[in-house]
Order: structure tokens, then sequence, then C-alpha cells
């Protein structure tokens, strides 16, 4: 070979450094012209927020405590920026450090397996361009999404046939998702099946108790627990499989091929097609030597079979997050398929290079092309310096921190660092602020229209004062008792 596997390429810290900060200037911009939602950026820095300053990991955007959502137990440490200097730009950071972090790992099992820095490059680059990545990264902030460089550096640990490395990994993956210990149990088995099992079997299977007990204590007791003793919320998703765990039995023994078939109904197949982009000719060379290359697919099969498996289709959707964590793995496999002869044989090693890393990001260019540029995108000319800017600028100076507001759902964002923020209309008729707007809103008529009706009927109640009325944009604040009824709220939005 011609480079050391010990010399990584000169161009992989830049490209991590450039991949994280183009990602968290994206999306600080995005959030700082009005493109960010309630859910759930709004929602994860209220959570902080009250947790700096009350204790409590509470959601007010969904009127409960987000341990009963998911044991993020992980981002503890994010009450010290919130306590004393509370951004979304934090998240931001979390997040994008996280996705480009993953390279690192990626890249280096890549130039170990081939002995060529220049494949690790290229497997580096080929995961940071890869679609589902990217639009996960600007799609606001979501715990699963972090989760990629964990579990790049469980699959590394593997690779590198370091139980460190892969407890590390999997360790914190698992303090921010419950599904992770999934992950854990199944890279347990390819570890043996990489590795040997003689001397291995008994840590591989502390791994995989650990990891399989972990998400069962989780979901069926730990989550539920911060939810008052109620079910797991994310279990209802699942009604095809019948809504809980023993239902979910039921249906695999009674009906097994269909739970065979299931996670390729629909548009399933299109999802799976462009989460593997330009990497599926060397996801399928990777069988050629399975035991070196493609057991990273094993790691990668129960993470997506919680996706496949759910009855919601954003959750296997390229343009959500859910399957961010899983981009790593499929890189992996890439990468070790690339760089083995017996998958890739050398002479045709950068044709597959060429197609993995060109079609992934042509993949990726279309979706991003309509989100960079125009009304709440990072590249947003007629925003800045506008009397809509002026106005909505003007919304915090108003409104009392530790004063309830129900707020359009892009306007949330911005006030969500108090104990209680609202997406209107949910408690418009308690809450004592209300924030509306109809600037900015040309893509989504129907909102527009509701927006205009709520502000005409505000305008006119008396029991709402008047304190913004600029450029479409409306604040009133509750100064008279009785609540509005459901039909004049307009829960209907």
């Amino acid at each position: 070979m011609p480079d050391s596997p010990a010399s990584r390429h000169p161009l992989v810290a830049p490209m991590v450094v450039a991949h994280a900060t183009i990602m968290v200037l994206w999306s600080t911009l995005r959030h700082e012209h009005y493109g960010s939602t309630a859910f759930d950026l709004a929602a994860y820095e209220n959570i902080f927020w009250n947790l700096a300053h009350r204790g409590v990991p509470w959601d007010s955007i969904e009127h409960h405590h987000q341990w009963s959502n998911h044991f993020e137990v992980g981002l503890l440490w994010l009450w010290l920026p919130f306590r004393f200097a509370p951004s979304p730009v934090w998240l931001f950071l979390v997040q994008q450090i996280s996705c480009a972090a993953a390279a690192l790992p990626i890249e280096a099992m890549a130039r170990q397996a081939s002995g060529d820095r220049r494949v690790g490059l290229v497997a580096g680059l080929a995961m940071l361009v890869s679609p589902q990545l990217l639009l996960a990264e600007i799609n606001d902030f979501h715990s699963i999404t972090a989760c990629a460089f964990p579990l790049a550096l469980l699959v590394w640990g593997v690779a590198s046939d370091s139980p460190r490395r892969m407890i590390v990994g999997a360790l914190l993956a698992m303090s921010v998702r419950e599904q992770m210990g999934l992950a854990l149990a199944a890279a347990a088995v390819a570890w043996l099946l990489c590795h040997g099992w003689r001397r291995r079997w008994p840590v591989a299977l502390a791994f995989a108790t650990l990891g399989i007990g972990g998400f069962l204590f989780e979901v069926l007791w730990l989550i539920p627990h911060y939810a008052d003793g109620g079910a797991f919320r994310y279990v209802n998703q699942y009604g095809r499989l019948g809504g809980s765990p023993e239902a979910a039995l039921r249906f695999a023994l009674h009906h097994p091929f269909q739970l065979l078939f299931l996670p390729f109904e629909g548009k399933r197949p299109l999802y799976l097609l462009l989460l593997a982009s330009g990497a599926l000719p060397l996801l399928i060379v990777s069988f050629r030597s399975a035991r070196a290359a493609a057991w990273p697919l094993l790691v990668a099969a129960p993470l997506l079979l919680v996706q496949l498996l759910n009855d919601r289709s954003a959750v296997w959707s390229i343009h959500s997050q859910y399957g961010a964590a899983v981009v790593p793995l499929l890189a992996a496999c890439a990468a070790l398929a690339l760089s083995n002869k017996r998958c890739v044989p050398p002479d045709k090693r950068r044709w597959f290079a060429a197609v993995w890393v060109g079609a992934t990001a042509i993949v990726s260019c279309v979706p991003l092309a309509g989100k960079i540029y125009g009304e709440g995108r990072p590249l947003d000319p007629e925003f800045a310096g506008s009397k809509r800017a002026i106005a909505l600028g003007r919304l915090p100076t108003l409104l009392p921190v530790d004063a309830s507001v129900s707020a359009f759902d892009r306007i949330a964002p911005h006030l969500a660092h108090r104990p209680e923020i609202h997406r209107w209309p949910d408690r418009e008729d308690a809450d004592r602020f209300v924030v509306l707007e109809v600037g900015g809103m040309s893509a989504h008529p129907d909102e527009l229209e509701i927006a205009k009706t709520a502000i005409a009927r505000l305008r006119s109640d008396p029991r709402f004062t008047i304190r913004l009325d600029e450029a479409g944009v409306l604040l009133v604040e509750r100064t008279a008792k009785g609540p509005a009824t459901k039909a004049e709220v307009g829960h209907d939005f």
C-alpha cells in the first residue's frame, strides 16, 4: 500500500471542522430568520431552560416531563450553558459536532482496513454528504441525531477489537436514546463473528445483556414511570403490531410472514434506497466477504427495524431525523467493502469511490437546494432590517420572563426561555400573552388564513389588550377573565 495506515490524510481534520461550522451556521441563520419551529427546537430549549432554572426537564410544549419521552440523561450537562447563556446555538453545536466528528472513526476504520489514507478520506467525506445526515442536521435539534458519533465509535470498537471503544460509544448513545441498547447487543454479536468467540464471549454476553436489559428497563418501566405510570407513549405508533409488547409478540407468532414483509411496504423501500444513496453498490458487494465487511449492517438492523415497523410515515422519511444514527453504520459497511480486495478489486476501487461520493452528493443536493434560500431559510435577504424583523425583535422586550405565552409555531423557539411556552392555539384560553403573525407565510396559505382570522378576533376581544400590532405581528395580553371557546380559539390548526 502506498500510505501508512497510521497516517491520516491532511484534509480530514479541515473537512470535519468545515462540516461542523457550515451546519452550525446553517441552523443558526435558519433560526434567526424564523425558520425553526416549536416541535422540536422550542421544546428542547424549554426543557433545558427549565432544567437549569427550575431543576426539572419540563417540556411545556407537550405538557410533560421530558423523560416520559426519552431518558436523555446524557444531555443533563446542558443545564450549565442554559443557566448562564441560554441559546439554541448550544443545541446546534452538540448536534452538528457529533455528526461531523462521526467521520473520524469511519475514516480510521477505512484507513486501517485498506492501508490507504485516501480511502479513509473518501469514507469520511461520503458519510458527511449523506442526505439523511444533512437533512437531520438542519431539522432543528433532536437527540437521536446526536447519536451519530457514539455509534461510529461503537462500530470502530468492533472493527479494531476494542471493547473499551465499544462500551464508551454504546453508553454515550444509550444515555440519550433508548433503542441504542439494541445496537449494542447487535454489535456484541458482530464482534464475535469478526474476531472469534473463545475468549470474548463473556464480555460479548455482558454487552448484549446490558444493551437489551437497558432497552427493556427504559421502555417498560423507567420512561413510563416519568409518565405517571402510563405506557411508553411511542409504542402506540406500532399499531400494526398491536400497540404493546405483548401484542407485538402475539403478532410475530401468529403472522410471521406479514411481519417479515412489513418493513418493505409502501414507500419504505424508497426510504432505504435514499438512505443508502451512492453507498448501495458497496453495501451489496460487502456480502462477498460478509465477516470482514458486511457486519455493520447487523448493527444497523435493529435500529432500522425500529423505524420501518413504525406506522408513522415520518419515522421512515429521509426528511426526518430518525435515520441519522444509522448513517455511520452504513458508511462503516461501505468503507470496509471499499477496503476489502474480495469485495472491490484494487483496480475498481476508484470507480466505486467516485460512485459513493458523487451519487451521494447528488442525492443530497436535490432536497437541500430548496432549503437554503427564501423565507425562513439560511439565506433570506429580505428579512434583515425589514419591518417584520424589527417587530419580531421587539417581542422579547415586551414579554416578562416569567409570563406564560401561547405563540405562533415559528415564533415559539424565540420565546422558549421561560417556564411555560405553548404552541398556538394551545392554551390561548389560559396563557397571559398570545403572539401571532401573518408575515413570512406565503408558502403556507392555509396557516395564513387561520392566523388572519385569529388576529382579527383577538383585536376585537375585550379580554385582551394589544401590546404590539406592527408588520403583521400581533402581541396581546389577557387583562380580563373569561376563557375563549374551542371554536373561537381554532383548535383545528
